[in-house]
């Protein structure tokens, strides 16, 4: 299972941010299930979908870092930036080293060690997956979120299909458009699944009720990193790298 998540993670690279909300969100249940710690599902959703996101030419980060080079030295283009960035991504030692040893430790090559084999110790050995006191961020709306009844789960149609959808889109308009379009690859797939679902039996009252919930779960994720780029605001007017760095 461990190393599913792992896999996920490589694979659903579009963002930072998306990609381990993504792994953690669909895995969490079978996680449960095979009494894996959420501890170590965070750590195998983040450390192993995060780093992917500034290692593939196609997200955002990849524009974004790149585009911090136009300007310097040889590098006058977007284009000239890009090659960079490319040629980069052996350099990228952190982020290599770190998703090859999050498969490790999912494979159980490497052992869980410190506080994150007590954490596995605790949910084998006692069956809870959380911590006495544990408050997840993530909403109940999600965690409760069940399949609506009668209607047959289609995992092909429903998970895989989209998944697939993403991906193409964002890369087929990065080779065509010289642009990863993700955040459209969303929009059109989401228009998509409420078709889908629609289709399948699902009233429309139910389906708006379900992107409200995913809306609703979202929310304690997104205020985070809503404060992180706040904070890092606040921290570029004031000058703090001025005195850190």
């Amino acid at each position: 299972m461990q190393i599913v998540a792992w896999f996920l993670g490589i694979f659903v690279y579009f963002s930072d941010s998306f990609s381990p909300l993504f792994v953690g969100t669909t895995m969490r249940g079978i996680a449960d299930k095979a009494r894996v710690s959420r501890e170590k599902l965070s750590y195998i959703a983040d450390s192993g979908a995060a780093p992917v996101s500034v290692l593939v030419p196609i997200t955002g980060w990849a524009a974004y870092l790149s585009g911090l080079a136009i300007g310097i030295g040889s590098i006058a283009t977007q284009e000239d930036a890009m090659r960079l960035f490319i040629h980069a991504i052996p350099l990228n030692f952190y982020a290599v080293f770190t998703v090859i040893f999050v498969g490790l430790i999912a494979a159980g090559i490497i052992k869980d060690f410190g506080p994150m084999k007590k954490a596995e110790d605790r949910a084998i050995n006692e069956g809870k997956v959380l911590r006495d006191g544990a408050n997840p961020l993530i909403g109940k709306e999600l965690t409760e979120m069940e399949a609506y009844p009668g209607i047959k789960p289609r995992v092909f149609l429903n998970f895989i299909l989209p998944v697939i959808m993403i991906m193409t889109i964002a890369m087929g308009t990065y080779f065509t458009m010289k642009s990863a379009k993700t955040m459209e690859a969303f929009l059109f797939v989401t228009i998509f699944m409420v078709i889908s679902m629609y289709i399948q039996g699902i009233p429309f009252k139910e389906i708006m009720k379900t992107i409200d919930d995913g809306i609703k779960g979202a929310v304690p994720a997104v205020s985070i990193l809503a404060l992180a780029y706040s904070v890092n605001n606040i921290s570029k007017t004031m000058g703090t790298a001025d005195y850190i760095v």
